[in-house]
């Protein structure tokens, strides 16, 4: 979750941390529920590219893709154990 600040400050939402501390698109994001943690600006200092992204599509992607613990478990035969 991320609040922009700047010479013009866009309008402000109230999010879980209060009032005002969401910009407007996280703030309308949080309200329907849409808000993930993966969603950050690239211009945040806690962004990670392999762990985030600012664009709704792909942090649902990333959220629905398997990840490799996931596919370990999935690719061993019944009754083998991966470790």
């Amino acid at each position: 979750m991320h609040a922009l600040r700047g010479d013009r400050d866009p309008p402000m939402e109230g999010g879980p941390m209060g009032p005002k501390t969401l910009c407007n698109a996280c703030g309308v994001r949080y309200r329907s529920g849409r808000l993930f943690p993966e969603y950050r600006p690239a211009a945040s200092p806690t962004f990670v590219a392999s762990l985030h992204s600012n664009c709704h599509k792909k942090v649902i992607e990333m959220r629905t893709k398997p990840s490799a613990a996931d596919m370990e478990t999935v690719s061993s035969p019944p009754g083998v154990s991966n470790g």
